[in-house]
């Protein structure tokens, strides 16, 4: 197990900043994950292999939020003479919640995987507060960005203004007829000015633009009785 390796190596012992850095991880954001495992900080970086072909391989080092930092941090890797090197990464805003997370998926091409983010911040304010779900793939030592919607937006002016929204949404992979390909399907729940709908939508990939295109919303609900 590589993956488990990578993570074993990177969290043993009391070298944890020292094996960041060895990695490319800057140097201060190493050192603050240091002080975080030190002051019994139970979050840990997270390494997962990303397949990118025969001839490149890939991994991503996921930085969850500890305490005292709001800023997540994922690292694109890449096998260079044996070695793992960060090449790219991304920063996540972990604002109101820290529940930024990563999955690794094939979705679109079955010998590709794909990086999907949840619940990174894009937005806050008195009333407002949004979440962004995206997906990145790696191109070379980049990453790329594929798609990208909100995840999770609640807005609640002040002033008893009646425009009040609050909506999540859950995301799944799932398989297409007939295809290897997979698309990814949103159910979106949302309460405006108290109403309640539910709606849901596929993202199927184009690919000649290069990103995922979302169908039009349906609404869902059950049959009458």
């Amino acid at each position: 197990c590589e993956d488990c390796y990578v993570q074993d190596w990177t969290t043993a012992g009391d070298k944890m900043a020292e094996r960041l850095a060895d990695l490319g991880v800057e140097s201060a954001i190493a050192q603050k994950w240091s002080s975080s495992r030190e002051q019994g900080d139970i979050v840990l970086p997270k390494f997962k292999s990303l397949r990118q072909g025969l001839h490149l391989r890939a991994g991503v080092l996921f930085l969850p939020c500890p305490g005292g930092m709001d800023t997540a941090y994922l690292y694109l890797l890449v096998a260079d003479k044996l070695a793992w090197k960060v090449t790219d990464h991304l920063e996540l805003d972990c604002h109101y919640d820290d529940k930024v997370s990563f999955e690794i998926a094939s979705i679109h091409d079955p010998q590709m995987d794909e990086i999907q983010i949840h619940h990174a911040c894009v937005g806050h304010g008195t009333g407002y507060w949004e979440q962004e779900f995206s997906i990145y793939s790696a191109n070379g030592r980049k990453f790329k960005l594929e798609m990208s919607t909100d995840d999770l937006l609640q807005s609640f002016p002040a002033g008893g203004n009646p425009l009040e929204l609050e909506r999540n949404s859950i995301f799944t992979v799932i398989p297409v007829a007939g295809s290897r390909s997979r698309a990814i399907e949103e159910t979106r729940s949302q309460i405006r000015n108290g109403k309640f709908t539910v709606q849901r939508r596929t993202f199927r990939w184009n690919s000649a633009h290069a990103h995922y295109e979302p169908s039009p919303f349906t609404h869902v609900e059950a049959a009458a009785q």
